[in-house]
Formats: structure tokens, C-alpha cells, sequence
């Protein structure tokens, strides 16, 4: 069995008093989910292997780095503007487990969404990826962002 040492060295992306126990394994993860705040595809895909396997609970799960990354196209062009807030992040030897928040811009629609993920790795890349969010919440994020927007909508309308 490998040695895995872990550092409590504070990492980039994690809130100060959060759970950061950091390994090789650990920052790939980090530096995955960095890319993709960024919604830099390209870099992002330098952290996949060629076999990795997405799971986004409850929907089907894709296999292979090419259908994967145009998922994250897809995923991303929908998407405004994201940001990842990592609450904890920590690593068993290359299985890694991650609680975040993802703020997304849906155009006009801000919409917030607690994520809990594992993620596998081997030799700094990512095999397996899986990813669970709670519907329901995601559906009441989603028609507090409307109301938002409705509402900032009519305050323009009267400004006018």
C-alpha cells in the first residue's frame, strides 16, 4: 500500500475553518473544480483519464473523457457565471470526498446548489467522478433566483 501523506496545508477555494487534509489526489480534485469555476474546459480536461466515468445523481452516468468533457460544454454553456465555494475537502489515498456550494447564473436566475462529490483518482487523473445535489432544494433555488429576477425586472420597469 502506498504512503499518502496528508498536509494540513490550507489550499486555494476552501473557506478558513473548513476541513482541508490535502494529498496529490486532493489537489487534482482542487484544481479540477478550479478550471471549471474558471469555465475553462480545456483545462479542466487535463485532469480527466481517458476512461474517467461522470455520475451527476440522479442522471445516467457517461463513460470516456470525450463524452464527459461535452457534457461540461453543454453544462457550462448554459451557465452565466459560477462560482464554487469548497466547505470541505479531504482525501483517503486517491479517493477524494468534497462538500461545496456552486452559485450559478442562470442568465438572469441566480440559483445555488450544495454539492457532495467523490472523486477517484490514478497517477493525477481523475477515473471516476460522482457528484450528488438534492433535487428538491436545487428546485426552490431555482424559483427563489426567478422571483429575484422578477422582481429586479420590475424595479427596472419603474425606474423607466
Amino acid at each position: 500500500m502506498a504512503d499518502h501523506q496528508n498536509d494540513l496545508t490550507p489550499v486555494p477555494m476552501v473557506k478558513p475553518g473548513a476541513l482541508a487534509i490535502q494529498n496529490d489526489a486532493a489537489a487534482a480534485v482542487r484544481d479540477f473544480l478550479t478550471a471549471i469555476e474558471r469555465r475553462d474546459v480545456e483545462a479542466a480536461s487535463t485532469f480527466l483519464h481517458d476512461d474517467v466515468a461522470f455520475k451527476l445523481v440522479p442522471f445516467p452516468e457517461l463513460r470516456g473523457k470525450a463524452d464527459v468533457v461535452r457534457q461540461l460544454r453543454g453544462l457550462l454553456a448554459a451557465i452565466a457565471s459560477m462560482h464554487i465555494e469548497m466547505h470541505n475537502i479531504a482525501a483517503n489515498g486517491d479517493t477524494v470526498l468534497t462538500e461545496r456550494t456552486h452559485t450559478l447564473e442562470l442568465g438572469p436566475v441566480p440559483v445555488q446548489l450544495w454539492m457532495c462529490g467523490t472523486f477517484e483518482t490514478r497517477n493525477g487523473k481523475i477515473t471516476m467522478w460522482r457528484d450528488r445535489f438534492d433535487v428538491a432544494e436545487f428546485t426552490f433555488s431555482a424559483i427563489r433566483g426567478i422571483a429575484h429576477a422578477a422582481s429586479q425586472m420590475q424595479i427596472e420597469q419603474r425606474r423607466r
